[in-house]
């Protein structure tokens, strides 16, 4: 899926995450900071599962390279204004675990297709990026192209009720 679909998932982790924690308060010594460190490897560690969910459903890329980066740059802003301080770094570290496959996988292969760099490509480390694993379907039309359109509504539905339900932790303007 494109960026901007794994990081909406992100995010919305983050948001599950952040309301299952609450503000951190001034100490949290002890068994609390272990708590909240431990939810957030948990969190960081699902929004990097959920990546290959994605990526194995059967998908076309509905956003080319350029609007698909501005439109996940101008997303993880937008949210970043909207979330109290305490939620912004670990908003971005799950937003990180959500993309850190593609970083992995894609990310030298792309410099060196458009900056020509000449990194070291290695095999691809996830299989849901290996062409037997991934649900990536060529083209955008097909008899798929429902299926495409119903998966990508489903993670937006699911994001959105993610949103709905710790809509408190937004703040007002």
């Amino acid at each position: 899926m494109n960026v901007a679909f794994h990081e909406l998932v992100g995010i919305a982790i983050a948001h599950e995450a952040s309301a299952a924690l609450g503000p951190p308060t001034a100490y949290d010594g002890g068994s609390t900071t272990q708590r909240r460190g431990t939810i957030w490897a948990a969190a960081f560690g699902l929004a990097v599962l959920s990546h290959g969910i994605l990526d194995g459903l059967p998908h076309y890329y509905p956003l080319g390279i350029w609007p698909d980066t501005v439109v996940s740059i101008a997303f993880l802003a937008f949210w970043l204004t909207r979330v109290p301080r305490w939620m912004r770094v670990p908003v971005i570290v799950v937003c990180v675990g959500s993309l850190l496959p593609d970083i992995i996988d894609h990310v030298p292969r792309d410099l060196n297709r458009h900056l020509h760099l000449g990194l070291p490509e290695w095999p691809k480390l996830f299989p849901w990026h290996w062409r037997e694993g991934s649900g990536s379907i060529p083209g955008k039309t097909g008899p798929l192209w429902r299926v495409s359109v119903a998966n990508h509504a489903i993670v937006v539905a699911f994001c959105v009720t993610a949103f709905i339900r710790t809509r408190q932790l937004l703040r007002r303007s």
